[in-house]
């Protein structure tokens, strides 16, 4: 028994260009495991840059020129030690504009301060091929990222 179409002709034709022409302009969404290693680098500038946040809003929230000497030597070892990041594990999912990455990381071999271990990041691509991190986002997102 064959199946049966409901639609026939041009009409289909037209069907199965729009599938095809939709799934190459915005590309499926899958795990991409094996991408991940591409994702690496900007994922972890990122939680650098968000760590290294969290250290100056910490030791200087007025702006590290009212700082000691010695103020300034225990931020500059507190933010060396932010930027200590180790990534456990990363898997992305999303399509060729943009996906989501599922981040497990330490910070200097522990727990962040936050307690967060796991992050959830919107990446994208830019017009010349490099992805960067956009924002951080949901656990949502990365389930449904397209």
């Amino acid at each position: 028994m064959t199946p049966k179409l409901p639609i026939k002709g041009w009409k289909a034709l037209l069907t199965l260009v729009s599938a095809v022409a939709a799934t190459l302009l915005y590309g499926i969404n899958w795990p991409q495991d094996g991408l991940a290693e591409r994702f690496k680098q900007p994922v972890l500038r990122y939680l650098q840059a968000e760590q290294e946040r969290r250290i100056t809003a910490a030791f200087a929230p007025n702006g590290a020129d009212k700082l000691s000497r010695e103020e300034l030597q225990k931020l500059a070892a507190a933010s060396e030690a932010a930027r200590n990041i180790t990534i456990h594990s990363i898997t992305v999912r999303g399509t060729l504009m943009q996906a989501v990455a599922e981040v497990d990381f330490r910070v200097d071999g522990k727990t962040p301060p936050d307690g967060r271990e796991v992050r959830y990041l919107l990446l994208r691509q830019s017009g010349f091929g490099d992805w960067h991190v956009d924002r951080g986002t949901t656990v949502k997102s990365y389930y449904f990222a397209f």
